[in-house]
């Protein structure tokens, strides 16, 4: 895995405090992605994006996540940019 394919952007993934969306997270952060992981559940969030930062690739960054709330949705977006 090249991990410098990603670097330099920056990528929101909602669900990513576990499953495919934690794999994803992961996996973006390996190849130099900045990730929000963003999610319902803070405190999982958190734990991952903590994983991901002393891991040293890729930066995370977690925030709180109801992606049926436009207002959770537009502050997620602004925390990635």
């Amino acid at each position: 895995m090249d991990p410098n394919r990603l670097k330099g952007k920056n990528i929101l993934i909602t669900g990513a405090a576990r499953g495919m969306g934690e794999a994803n997270a992961r996996s973006f952060a390996q190849q130099g992605a900045n990730v929000c992981i963003g999610d319902l559940d803070l405190d999982m969030a958190q734990n991952v994006a903590d994983e991901i930062n002393a891991a040293g690739n890729g930066e995370a960054i977690a925030v709180k996540m109801d992606v049926t709330k436009r207002e959770d949705n537009t502050a997620a977006v602004a925390a990635t940019v």
